[in-house]
C-alpha cells in the first residue's frame, strides 16, 4: 500500500550524504542538510501495519525493514533548503577544503556522492493513496 508522508513540524528533514574520492580512499566528507518541509509517497514493506508507522517519533525513510521504497511527493526539486552544513572532512588539500565549505565539492574533479540518508525527526502525517 502507498501513503502520502508528510512531517508534522517544520525543518525535521535531514539528509545526510557521504561523499569520497574516487582515486584516494583517505579523503571523505559528510554533507548535512536540513530541510524546511518535503513529502514523500511510500510503500511500505511487506507486513508493516500503518499503525506502527503512526507511532514513530523519527521516521527513516530508509529503513527497509519499514519502506520498500519513497519517492518525493511534492516535487520541490530537492526541497525548501533551510540549513546546510559539511562534517567529517578528512585527508583533503586546502583548495578541497575552500571548495567543499563553499559548498562546491561537485566542481572538484574525482569527487563522488555515495551512500545518502533521509530521516524525518518528527512524527508524521500518512496519508492512504490507494
Amino acid at each position: 500500500m502507498r501513503y502520502l508522508v508528510k512531517p508534522k513540524f517544520k525543518n525535521t528533514i535531514l539528509i545526510k550524504t557521504q561523499w569520497g574520492h574516487k582515486i584516494d580512499s583517505n579523503k571523505s566528507a559528510t554533507e548535512i542538510c536540513w530541510y524546511s518541509y518535503q513529502e514523500y509517497e511510500v510503500e511500505l514493506a511487506e507486513g508493516i501495519d500503518i499503525s506502527e508507522c503512526e507511532k514513530l517519533k523519527v521516521v527513516n525513510l530508509d529503513d527497509i525493514k519499514i519502506f520498500k521504497s519513497y519517492i518525493e511527493a511534492d516535487d520541490q526539486g530537492g526541497g525548501d533548503l533551510h540549513y546546510q552544513e559539511w562534517d567529517s572532512v578528512k585527508g583533503t588539500t586546502e583548495e578541497e577544503n575552500d571548495r567543499i565549505y563553499d559548498n562546491a565539492i561537485w566542481e572538484l574533479e574525482n569527487w563522488v556522492s555515495g551512500k545518502s540518508t533521509k530521516i524525518i525527526n518528527c512524527s508524521c502525517y500518512f496519508t492512504l493513496i490507494d
